[in-house]
């Protein structure tokens, strides 16, 4: 089976993975030489359950007319899952990793569609072009692309990197010109063939795992057997160099694919006491194959640190080692956390709390997919999970013009009312709220005050304004917006 690469590029309503929905999906397949040999772009109508965020629309410049056509969530959603689970595919973009696929992932799944398997299943794998050009940046000497410096500071955005090396012509935030200028940017890192293929190293989970075994040790001449390295991610900023001194604490003990790693160049560390671990450590969830990278703690990678740091890091190791007691209370604490459960959390954006569905539901959602709409409907109460009842209920309402049993359209009908009456705020598995008619009045009322604002942007905000008073301001629009 030959190995293709699926580079690809989403615009949305809004940053909430759970609760934001896709309005652009573009991708473009190549072989391994970057040849293309398809393309695809799919738009999305809007759904009654969302609330764009202005902002948002602002910077990716989908108009509201547009943005009220397109084929529903479920056609396009099923059709990417396709494309993404094609056996031997690639999927990639630039930061896909860091938004995009978490964003397809929770788009899977209130869409009765493993969210997982294009991870791993039928030789399917993920990369991204993000963290690869930033090691480019740090660690290659050869002048492959050019460095955009915005403001006197460095900018890794893909427009910036584009402005800077003529990549490509278009509007950036254009799902489809954003999909071409990361393929122009892979061709051009590819020229530095030995760095390239040692990136994509690290994005595969074996190569990944056997590179963390050989990194060094922290403390050679004791009998102290912990693994130090350097960790390098984009979200570090520019003020770190993107990357950090990291001390291995192990693997956790629940949640098993993660390894923990402890900042060391922090001068509050030394000042950890027993009550107080939470507050004076930083700890990094490393997963297999996933950014960031973790590199050996050696001179020809250590060389961005500034001295300060380095000495900050020698003097933490020092001190972590003096105090054995305190060192192992940080690694209990730490291997044995569990994230909050949010009880109250809507059950779109659940994924990661409820864990895996049971192999009936499984079977019962690849079976939902093939059968009729009237079959569909008969489905629903046959599933095990009462949450998966609800998101097939949610899933009907959302995209097709259904009468619904009154039971569901019961529950569907006290769902909108939650949103659109505010009298309930919905919240993910962060306590983060879905974004509501009253945030949206409240980020344009900030947004038309800007003094920058170009003709097109005010009369945008204009129409946007009416087009959020239409939809929260009306007792017949939540009839309308309830597709019985």
């Amino acid at each position: 089976m030959s190995e293709t690469f699926l580079f690809y590029d989403i615009e949305t309503t809004g940053l909430n993975p759970a609760f934001d929905q896709i309005l652009q999906f573009a991708a473009i397949r190549t072989d391994s030489k970057l040849n293309e040999l398809a393309r695809h772009e799919y738009r999305v109508k809007l759904r009654p359950d969302v609330i764009p965020s202005p902002h948002a629309l602002l910077t990716n410049q989908i108009s509201l007319q547009t943005m009220l056509q397109g084929e529903t969530e479920f056609e396009v959603v099923k059709k990417i899952h396709a494309l993404f689970n094609t056996p031997g595919t690639i999927s990639l973009g630039y930061n896909t990793l860091g938004f995009d696929d978490e964003f397809l992932r929770f788009s899977f799944y209130r869409n009765l569609l493993s969210p997982y398997t294009h991870q791993y299943a039928n030789q399917c794998s993920r990369m991204d072009i993000y963290p690869v050009v930033l090691f480019y940046y740090l660690f290659n000497s050869e002048s492959v692309i050019n460095w955009p410096i915005v403001d006197n500071k460095l900018s890794l955005k893909l427009e910036s990197l584009n402005t800077a090396n003529n990549f490509n012509q278009g509007q950036a935030h254009n799902a489809v010109i954003d999909v071409e200028t990361t393929i122009a940017l892979t061709k051009a890192l590819m020229k530095s063939e030995k760095i390239w293929q040692y990136c994509q190293g690290y994005f595969t989970k074996h190569e990944d795992a056997i590179r963390l075994s050989k990194l060094g040790l922290a403390y050679p001449q004791t009998t102290l057997a912990m693994t130090e390295g350097l960790y390098i991610a984009g979200n570090l900023g520019s003020t770190l160099a993107f990357q950090i001194p990291v001390l291995l604490l192990g693997q956790h003990n629940i949640y098993k694919n993660q390894s923990l790693w402890l900042r060391l160049d922090l001068p509050e560390l030394a000042c950890t006491t027993f009550s107080e671990i939470e507050k004076t450590t930083w700890i990094i969830r490393k997963k297999p194959g996933e950014p960031g990278f973790i590199l050996p703690s050696q001179p020809r990678f250590l060389r961005h640190l500034s001295a300060e740091r380095l000495a900050i890091t020698h003097a933490n190791k020092a001190w972590l080692l003096k105090n054995p007691l305190l060192l192992q209370a940080i690694i209990d604490y730490h291997l044995n956390f569990q994230y909050p459960l949010i009880a109250q959390a809507d059950i779109d954006s659940v994924l990661y709390q409820n864990g895996f569905f049971s192999n009936n539901d499984q079977a019962l959602c690849r079976l939902f997919h093939t059968v009729s709409l009237t079959e569909k409907l008969l489905l629903i109460e046959k599933f095990e999970s009462l949450e998966l009842q609800e998101l097939a209920v949610r899933l009907l309402a959302r995209n097709f013009e259904v009468t619904l049993p009154n039971k569901y359209q019961e529950l569907y009908t006290a769902y909108l009312k939650k949103f659109y009456e505010g009298k309930e705020i919905l919240i993910d598995y962060r306590k983060q709220m879905k974004f509501n008619v009253q945030q949206a009045l409240q980020e344009l009322s900030t947004l038309n005050q800007r003094q920058n604002l170009t003709s097109e942007q005010q009369h945008f905000l204009l129409d946007y304004s009416n087009f959020i008073n239409q939809r929260g301001n009306s007792d017949g629009l939540l009839a309308n917006e309830i597709r019985a």
